[in-house]
């Protein structure tokens, strides 16, 4: 039996006696099948507090599909944005701009420099070195032109993720989301999810923002704790 049947027979209630130590089994020592499971729980769940049978209609597009073993990495990547685009569909958020101001900046802080960490009292500054010291000094607006002119001969990703965070200190959101959408290394997506998702908040794009928290709170990596907290407040 295919792992997706296993899960269709449990959420209806049909599994036999030894089907259900067998997927207990799974959660156990399958994280792929455990993180799959917990999706569907929740989809479920969403789908038994909605009305209407459009929307249980619009859920099947996005239930996962059978496909072969992937990464971890990117199986959550995609079925996590399969459940975040349904997410967006249910949350009605009546919260305004004030709100949406307080929760970007109860969870906003500058990722920290993890890339150059600047040696105090050196005269012999680079020009990463000097973007970097002024990012750590909270500079941003000289970080700011110290990053552009670093890009012209460093297109290494890290360094729009550092731009990005610049302009968001410096409340220049759309720049900070441009910069951020630009970056495509493996390693720096769950930072960059996280703060194109507080990006979109401070925005007041509510849909973006709950796209992009959803992904981090299926990820059980980078901020999904934090996500999952924002996403209880958006959802009340």
């Amino acid at each position: 039996m295919e792992n997706t049947d296993l899960i269709d027979k449990y959420l209806q209630g049909r599994c036999s006696e030894e089907e259900l130590a067998l997927l207990e089994e799974l959660v156990s020592n399958d994280p792929l099948f455990a993180q799959e499971l917990e999706i569907r729980q929740d989809i479920k769940a969403v789908a038994m507090h909605s009305d209407g049978e459009n929307f249980k209609e619009q859920l099947q597009v996005f239930e996962p599909k059978k496909e072969k073993p992937k990464p971890l990495r990117r199986f959550w990547i995609g079925a996590a944005a399969a459940l975040a685009g349904f997410m967006t569909t249910i949350f009605i958020l009546n919260f305004g701009p004030t709100e949406n101001e307080r929760l970007f900046a109860e969870n906003f802080e500058p990722y920290r420099n993890i890339v150059n960490p600047v040696v105090r009292g050196s005269d012999n500054l680079s020009e990463e070195d000097q973007a970097f010291q002024a990012y750590e000094q909270q500079d941003y607006q000289r970080a700011v032109q110290l990053f552009q002119t670093l890009r012209q001969t460093n297109e290494e990703d890290y360094i729009l993720l550092y731009l990005g965070n610049s302009y968001l200190a410096l409340d220049n959101t759309d720049k900070a989301i441009e910069y951020f959408k630009l970056i495509e290394t493996d390693s720096l997506l769950p930072q960059t999810q996280w703060y194109l998702a507080l990006a979109y908040l401070k925005a007041d794009n509510k849909a973006d923002a709950i796209h992009h928290l959803a992904v981090l709170k299926y990820s059980q990596d980078f901020k999904a704790e934090e996500s999952a907290e924002i996403l209880e407040k958006i959802s009340d």
